[in-house]
């Protein structure tokens, strides 16, 4: 086996579980109802999110130090690119049109919510971070 084919049986789970799920959902609300559906979503969200932790984990143990280095440095401040980027997206008219009409509410409601959402992940990211560094520092002792 290749290291491409490798690498696309690696990521394979991360499109086919959520497509799957997306595929049945509607089945899953009419014969367990809403709020278990609700709970069957955050345990494949929470599956993804740590299978493409685990897939990145993976592929970061082959990189020799330069690599490792420019891969650290894309991880610091790509995060924090990412959470400008959205929040200068909310403060674009356009962008602000779009999730209203996708959600067929008034605008500012959606940007309300949509800015609290943000601001929770920002904030559980900083407490994560905080955590971590504790936890590193701790195990160096």
């Amino acid at each position: 086996m290749t290291s491409k084919q490798r690498q696309i049986l690696l990521g394979a789970p991360l499109a086919i579980v959520p497509v799957v799920f997306l595929s049945v959902a509607p089945w899953l609300k009419s014969a367990v109802g809403g709020t278990v559906t609700t709970w069957v979503a955050a345990a494949v969200s929470a599956f993804v999110m740590f299978y493409a932790w685990y897939v990145a984990l993976s592929m970061q143990r082959r990189l020799d130090e330069v690599q490792r280095a420019g891969a650290d440095y894309a991880a610091k401040w790509g995060v924090t690119a990412g959470q400008i980027a959205f929040f200068v997206l909310l403060a674009l008219p356009p962008f602000q049109n779009l999730v209203g009409e996708l959600v067929n509410q008034p605008r500012g409601k959606v940007l309300l919510g949509m800015t609290i959402g943000a601001v929770g992940v920002v904030l559980l990211q900083a407490i994560g971070t905080v955590v971590a560094h504790l936890l590193w520092w701790r195990a160096r002792r």
